[in-house]
């Protein structure tokens, strides 16, 4: 008997199929068929990468990357392949941060005005639309790398701050894609696919090894829940127009209100590569000091348009470790709740969990238990090491960032390793679609049976033909629900019990408005802004807001959507000034 495993292109399965009717054992194929490799013939190889991997190649495409560079593109790409766990677990943490504030933002503005002592505020309006666009702004600010608190979510106090603060709204949900038709026309595309190989498998019924394709399309199904929770998210168009519209806000509320206080809306502090920060915000002590710009001769003497230019290009360089990406959280802890609205964390970590082994590792195991020669052999194998794969990954992910505290080096790290994981679940699906596997070894399944495995090179029986046409479909049909439940479903379902009933309906991301949505908003901006040019004016520091913001340029030359005129604050940063936001993710 040869050797166990040769990668010698000897082997003749066609050829060999001529010579006997039956069935073969292992020691019987190596002398008859050969003990190396029977690749696939070419057309076959192209068949495969046309019918079935190009469709995910077009639903990958379909994901919502953060416009900040193409390099980013590919180490977020490399984290979908190489750490699916994780990459599911930080979106739906992201959705779930964007309900919650949602959620806080009704119960903050439901609270003031059934209290007794705001009655007299003379804005009334819809609860519900004045508590999305002030969770629009925060979950703005999420995105930005500010880590959004309890407390953060506050009213503004008249009609001029809420016309600021929906002009804010406005403008950030208009810089927003979802674009949820088109990729929905890319998972009906992957379903095509697999749809496809069935049909492959049905019209190939001599071929006992083509059901095997149908196990790496549903290997790789995850990417249908990854794709249709990003386009539930979005994306922004622009991040530079989205920074210049949080840090105008913070500078028109704050020359409204005229006087030093807690400001209704943070700013967003300078970008700093040099100084290294924790990424993890939480690590700081309560009553800790916050880390202070250093400022220099060099900074005081710059014009405020050239600290400008510079500040933003330091965020874009910074952006992919500061919480653009949503895929990529490795602080996912949320300082946000709501008492019986909140999703239990451990609950997202194990819907991600589950949507992955269940739902795609699973149904490939046993499409491949179930073809050729039922048993575990080469390609159960090799499912079973990019499960693991996935696994150790996480395991990695949870490990490096506990012990690197910098940000920018935890994401170099993270790229690395998804990188090198990434080359071996590559290379592992290629060498399968090549025909590396197409092998006697493999083939009679010698790591369970033994060298007294059999193989039969002939199709199907009548039996097994009839057998595998209800395990197939179950398989695949019961693993693509499961993994579209845990990955999809359960996440944009939002339950509220009102009285004595439940009201189930179906959330969309807080940012995400389609155009009747955003042209109802326009409208009540409108109402609301002659509402503002209709006060008469008090003290100074409101005709001074008035003059400055109640004008009906202040909205109309924006909307809706403009490019950024000033990126951040006109004003140079004092040396007390704000909490460096160097290289952390979330704050």
């Amino acid at each position: 008997m040869g050797k166990y495993y040769s990668l010698d292109r000897n082997a003749d399965f066609a050829l060999c199929q001529n010579r006997t009717n039956g069935t073969l054992t292992y020691p019987q194929c190596q002398i008859l068929c050969g003990s190396g490799v029977d690749l696939w013939p070419f057309d076959e190889i192209t068949g495969r990468f046309t019918l079935w991997l190009f469709p995910a190649v077009v639903l990958v495409a379909h994901f919502h990357y953060a416009p900040i560079s193409f390099l980013n593109t590919c180490a977020i790409t490399l984290h979908h392949l190489s750490s699916p766990i994780d990459s599911m677990h930080s979106l739906i943490i992201r959705l779930e941060l964007q309900r919650r504030c949602l959620h806080l933002a009704e119960k903050v503005l439901q609270k003031n005005r059934e209290n007794q002592e705001n009655r007299n505020n003379p804005f009334q309006g819809d609860l519900h639309q004045d508590s999305r666009h002030l969770a629009a702004i925060w979950c703005a600010y999420d995105e930005l790398g500010f880590s959004v608190t309890q407390g953060d979510i506050k009213e503004p106090r008249d009609n001029r701050e809420w016309l600021l603060a929906k002009e804010a709204a406005y403008r950030l949900t208009t810089n927003r894609t979802e674009s949820q038709r088109p990729t929905w026309v890319a998972v009906i595309g992957y379903l095509g696919a697999l749809i496809g190989a069935f049909v492959r498998t049905k019209t190939t019924r001599d071929n006992n090894q083509t059901s095997h394709t149908i196990a790496l399309v549903s290997l790789l199904s995850y990417f249908v829940a990854l794709v249709l929770i990003s386009s539930t998210i979005g994306v922004f168009r622009s991040v530079p127009d989205t920074l210049d519209v949080l840090q105008q806000l913070h500078r028109d509320v704050v020359k409204h209100r005229g006087v030093p206080e807690e400001p209704l809306f943070p700013k967003l502090q300078r970008y700093s590569q040099a100084q290294v920060a924790p990424w993890d915000p939480a690590r700081l002590s309560p009553g800790s000091k916050p880390l202070r710009k250093n400022t220099n001769i060099e900074d005081q003497n710059t014009s405020p348009s050239v600290q400008d230019t510079e500040n933003l290009r330091n965020w874009l360089t910074v952006a992919p470790w500061t919480g653009m990406n949503s895929s990529w959280r490795p602080y996912k802890t949320m300082h946000i709740t709501v008492k019986a609205r909140n999703r239990n964390p451990w609950l997202l970590f194990l819907c991600s969990f589950a949507f992955v082994l269940i739902g795609s590792y699973f149904p490939a195991i046993i499409l491949s238990l179930y073809s050729g020669s039922v048993g575990f052999g080469c390609r159960c194998l090799a499912w079973t090491f990019i499960a693991i794969a996935w696994v150790l990954s996480l395991v990695i992910d949870n490990t490096m960032k506990t012990f690197i505290p910098s940000a920018k080096r935890l994401w170099s790290c993270t790229v690395a390793k998804d990188f090198i994981f990434s080359t071996f679940i590559v290379g592992t699906i290629l060498s399968i679609q090549i025909g590396f596997l197409n092998t006697c070894y493999c083939r009679a399944n010698v790591i369970t049976s033994g060298i007294n495995g059999t193989l039969t090179l002939k199709g199907f029986s009548e039996d097994e033909w009839n057998r595998n046409w209800v395990v197939w479909p179950t398989a695949t049909v019961s693993g693509f629900f499961v993994m579209l439940a845990f990955g999809y479903l359960v996440h944009i379902l939002d339950i509220d019990r009102r009285g004595k009933w439940w009201r189930f309906k179906f959330a969309n991301g807080i940012l995400c408005k389609g155009e009747r949505e955003r042209d109802d908003d326009l409208l009540g901006i409108g109402e609301l802004r002659r509402k503002c040019q209709g006060d008469a004016p008090s003290e100074a520091t409101t005709s001074h807001a008035r003059r400055t913001f109640c004008t009906a340029q202040s909205a109309s030359s924006r909307l809706p959507y403009h490019k950024p005129t000033m990126s951040v604050d006109e004003t140079p940063l004092s040396d007390t000034e704000g909490i460096e936001m160097a290289e952390t993710p979330n704050r």
